[in-house]
């Protein structure tokens, strides 16, 4: 007497489940590289932006401008300082709670935008860690110029 054999083994059938599953997960750990890379591209870009804004701020409303980096707490704090009340705080607070980057360091640093001209008032620099690798954001004095380097 003869078994007819119509279908898959146990064996068989855990190793198509194997191969399937390694093959879908190379596309889920490309996934979370480029998460990881745009979620760190879209920081330095918003940072960038904030900080121009507040520049820019300076200059055309002749207000003294401020940003003050907590890397403790890691947060940083905008404030836009009138003239006349010098406690006036009409900014904002942005808390960096990502897995991607985070401020580095112990000390609170500040840098002020002098108004009507935009320049900085003293030079200085903000550590910042990402999953990428370390960087830093660097103010030139005098010119009001910033950059972000790779270190």
């Amino acid at each position: 007497m003869k078994m007819n054999e119509d279908g898959f083994t146990l064996i068989e059938t855990l190793l198509v489940l194997m191969i399937t599953s390694i093959l879908l997960l190379f596309p889920v750990l490309s996934i979370q590289r480029v998460i990881e890379r745009t979620q760190i591209d879209l920081f330095f870009r918003e940072l960038t932006s904030k900080i121009t804004q507040m520049q820019t701020h300076a200059i055309l409303h002749n207000q003294t401008t401020d940003i003050k980096f907590y890397p403790q707490t890691n947060m940083v704090y905008f404030r836009i300082v009138d003239a006349n009340v010098q406690d006036n705080i009409l900014g904002e607070t942005w808390e960096i709670d990502s897995p991607y980057y985070e401020l580095s360091g112990t000390d609170t640093k500040e840098f002020a935008f002098k108004k009507g001209t935009g320049n900085i008032t003293k030079s200085n620099r903000i550590d910042i860690n990402t999953t990428k690798g370390k960087y830093e954001l660097v103010y030139l004095m005098g010119s009001g110029r910033f950059e972000i380097r790779k270190r």
